[in-house]
């Protein structure tokens, strides 16, 4: 499932610090498959749904922009 596929990206990279995880290919191949497999998923609910990809992430980039506006969100990590 799309959530499972998720949480081990976000597994894979929270176990490793950013300089490390990228030297290692064999931890960039296996992230690289499951990125491919979230993005497949993703674009397989869209088209049951019929919905547009490019579409909903425009709206969601926007509804960011006015959720979390640059001016008051810059350097936090909190929402």
């Amino acid at each position: 499932t799309i959530t499972t596929d998720n949480n081990h990206l976000n597994d894979n990279h929270n176990n490793k610090n950013n300089a490390s995880f990228w030297s290692d290919e064999e931890s960039e191949r296996k992230v690289a498959h499951q990125l491919g497999e979230v993005f497949l998923q993703l674009f397989r609910v869209a088209c049951i749904c019929e919905l547009d990809v490019r579409s909903c992430v425009l709206k969601k980039v926007e509804l960011n922009g006015r959720k979390y506006p640059v001016e008051l969100c810059k350097g936090k990590s909190g929402k």
